[in-house]
């Protein structure tokens, strides 16, 4: 079996409101099966203002992750569940996932990697 995994640096301010993008870099079609978030700084919890994260292909949700309700802490990962059916397939150096980072509120700064793991679902070699 197939498998790949890709990181993804994110380092926003409180009030910047940005996309982030990575593709998985091998021909093929490829499942995402895992995502974290692995954070370099912590974020405090607060239930105003916070920082989102939320994954995409194209326009379909794949999973998100807030800190309203639970902040971050330095070097402690952040399981992000996955789902979307046939929206977890991408197809590699084709496809995008778009990690979109608000800030409701006066938001709150996030700074860390996103990590992905993916599991080929298809050889275009056979």
């Amino acid at each position: 079996m197939d498998v790949t995994t890709i990181a993804l640096g994110i380092v926003e301010a409180a009030d910047s409101v940005d996309d982030y993008y990575t593709a998985v870099p091998h021909a093929g079609e490829w499942k995402a099966e895992t995502a974290y978030f692995v954070p370099s700084a912590d974020t405090a919890a607060d239930g105003s203002n916070y920082v989102q994260v939320e994954l995409f292909n194209g326009s379909d949700s794949l999973g998100s992750f807030d800190t309203s309700s639970t902040g971050l802490t330095e070097g402690t990962p952040r399981a992000i569940s996955l789902s979307g059916g046939d929206a977890l397939e991408f197809t590699g150096g084709t496809d995008a996932i778009k990690a979109a980072v608000t800030h409701p509120g006066t938001g709150a700064a996030i700074e860390g990697e996103l990590v992905l793991g993916f599991r080929k679902i298809n050889d275009p070699n056979t």
